[in-house]
């Protein structure tokens, strides 16, 4: 992608708080070095098209009511859908703020959230669709801007999108992805109400971690679903492990603030086997067999393991405070159909910013 507006920011892993975050628990999630970029060209007149690169779908065409609506020449189905959405709600947003719009191309890419299997992509969930949020959000500001604006902080422009999100959905959502993909490295991040809390912190010295991709994507969306039956099911059950998920996340973000690397291991951990007592409430398993083998593997070699985000497939972390061991481990999963991954903290979160 080259001229026009551009704009990236990070995906993110979970490290402490799925699920009860949704509460009002305290999380941890740090943003990693794989990026979603887009690319936005303000175009005369009022017609339009994006470019969905990983969806290997034809550009697919709208044209721009007089107060701003999107009207699409082109069908679009599938994954598209939910592109669709986000795109025209951050638009709305725009018209309601004052700016006038005109016909635009955004480019999108999203391949390095992404694992190619022949012709197919399949996610990884490292929060594609929040990094994707975030960016489109900063080009339309950028390409549409409106006189006298403020700048908003983190807290604010994740309270903003978070709502767009959850329209979209046509659900909840923690806004934990969109905090981290906003303000890069580690955030320890809290829902209050519709208001959000989040603060910058530093990986303790000597954390050492091996992402494993399970081979198997997650339905995010279906596992909240899942678990918000288990709640009107069984409230009782559902309340106890949010209270020992609540204990636990502020353990560790207690840890993280007192540089006590043993600590917050210990608590992803045990975290991770709070997680595992959610399969008998859930009709789909969030410590996935795939989870509890990459698990026993972890543990023989002395580390602690938990899935990062809904769990039932996509991402786990094994972690430690000694970096041989891990080593062992990335050796050990290259037989067994799960692969690491190799990510690291982007300490830069949306780029560029508006500060």
């Amino acid at each position: 992608m080259s001229g026009g507006i551009e704009a990236e920011a990070p995906g993110k892993v979970v490290l402490l708080g799925e699920y009860a975050v949704l509460e009002g628990v305290g999380g941890l999630a740090m943003a990693v070095d794989r990026h979603a970029r887009v690319n936005l060209r303000v175009l005369p007149g009022s017609s339009g098209r994006i470019c969905a690169l990983q969806l290997a779908i034809p550009p697919v065409c709208f044209e721009l009511s007089p107060v701003g609506n999107m009207r699409w020449k082109t069908p679009h189905r599938g994954a598209f859908v939910t592109t669709a959405g986000l795109v025209e709600r951050l638009l709305s947003d725009r018209i309601q703020r004052g700016a006038r719009l005109s016909g635009f191309e955004l480019t999108i890419d999203t391949e390095a959230l992404f694992m190619r299997r022949g012709n197919e992509m399949t996610k990884l969930g490292l929060g594609s669709s929040a990094a994707l949020t975030v960016a489109v959000d900063a080009a339309l500001r950028r390409a549409f801007p409106v006189s006298g604006e403020h700048v908003e902080s983190f807290a604010t422009r994740v309270e903003r999108l978070r709502r767009t999100v959850c329209g979209v959905q046509g659900g909840h959502a923690s806004g934990i992805d969109l905090a981290a993909s906003l303000a890069g490295g580690l955030v320890d991040y809290q829902l209050r109400g519709d208001s959000v809390m989040l603060e910058r912190r530093n990986l303790p010295k000597g954390l050492a971690m091996r992402f494993v991709w399970t081979g198997r994507p997650a339905s995010t969306k279906m596992l909240l679903g899942h678990w918000a039956e288990a709640r009107r099911r069984n409230p009782a059950a559902v309340a106890g492990l949010i209270r020992e998920m609540a204990a636990s996340a502020s353990s560790g973000r207690r840890a993280v603030a007192d540089n006590d690397t043993a600590e917050l291991v210990e608590q992803i951990g045990v975290y991770g086997r709070i997680m595992g007592k959610m399969n008998d409430l859930m009709p789909i398993p969030v410590f996935s067999e795939a989870h509890r083998h990459a698990a026993r593997g972890a543990n023989r070699l002395g580390l602690v393991y938990k899935p990062c985000g809904a769990g039932g497939g996509d991402l786990g972390v094994a972690a430690s405070t000694d970096p041989d061991r891990l080593a062992r481990y990335a050796r050990w999963l290259s037989g067994t159909g799960m692969m690491p991954l190799s990510l690291a903290v982007s300490q830069r979160g949306l780029w560029p910013h508006d500060e």
